[in-house]
């Protein structure tokens, strides 16, 4: 548990706090308007995460982990009675 927890800051300080974040939003909103926001990056991370969800996007777009993955027919069961629900998309691929 952090050790200040219970801190609870001056109301004045609060206000100068908010006041600053509001002032940054508002330049950043307006900034974006112009197109000339800029979004900060660490070198290496950002780019293996950009790497990272470009591949995510073309594996599901290829399905070649829905075939590698596939998910079982959902078996459904009421007194007794077994329901089997066969047509999943990503499983048949239809």
């Amino acid at each position: 548990m952090p050790s200040n927890i219970f801190y609870i800051s001056p109301e004045k300080k609060c206000q100068e706090k908010i006041e600053k974040g509001l002032l940054k939003a508002e330049q950043y909103a307006l900034s974006l308007l112009k197109g000339t926001a800029k979004w900060g990056r660490i070198p290496l991370i950002s780019d293996a995460m950009y790497l990272a969800s470009r591949f995510g996007l073309a594996l599901t777009r290829s399905r070649i982990n829905q075939n590698l993955l596939p998910i079982p027919p959902l078996r459904i069961y009421v007194k007794n009675a077994e329901y089997v629900l066969n047509y999943v998309p990503w499983v048949t691929g239809k």
